[in-house]
C-alpha cells in the first residue's frame, strides 16, 4: 500500500482504508499467520517500510520506530471509543487485578 501514502495537511493521495482493510500479514514464531487490519475508517498517511527489513521493530519499539501505519481517522470520536474500550479491557484483565 505504500504507493498510496498521503501528503500534505489534508492527507491528499492517501488510500481510504476501513476496519477490514489488511495493512500487513504477520508470520508468528510458531508459523501461524495473522492479518493486521486498520480497525477504523481512515486515510492511510504512512505505512512503515522499515518493518519489511526489520519486523522485530513491532516488538522492540512499538510506540515509535515499530509503528505499523499512521492513519487519519474519518471520525476521530470512534478512535476515542476504541481507546477507552481497550483501556477498560487492559485494566480488567486478570493479570492487572489486585489481590487482597
Amino acid at each position: 500500500m505504500s504507493e498510496n501514502e498521503a501528503y500534505g495537511k489534508r492527507a491528499k493521495g492517501g488510500a481510504n482504508v476501513g476496519p477490514k482493510t489488511v495493512l500487513a500479514d504477520l508470520v508468528l514464531a510458531d508459523g501461524s499467520e495473522v492479518a493486521l487490519c486498520a480497525a477504523v475508517e481512515a486515510k492511510l498517511v504512512e505505512l512503515n517500510d522499515q518493518l519489511s527489513q526489520d519486523p522485530g521493530l513491532l516488538l522492540r519499539a512499538p510506540e515509535d520506530e515499530g509503528f505499523l501505519a499512521i492513519l487519519q481517522p474519518r471520525r476521530p470520536q470512534v478512535c476515542k471509543v476504541l481507546v477507552n474500550h481497550n483501556l477498560a479491557g487492559i485494566l480488567s484483565s486478570p493479570k492487572n487485578a489486585q489481590t487482597s
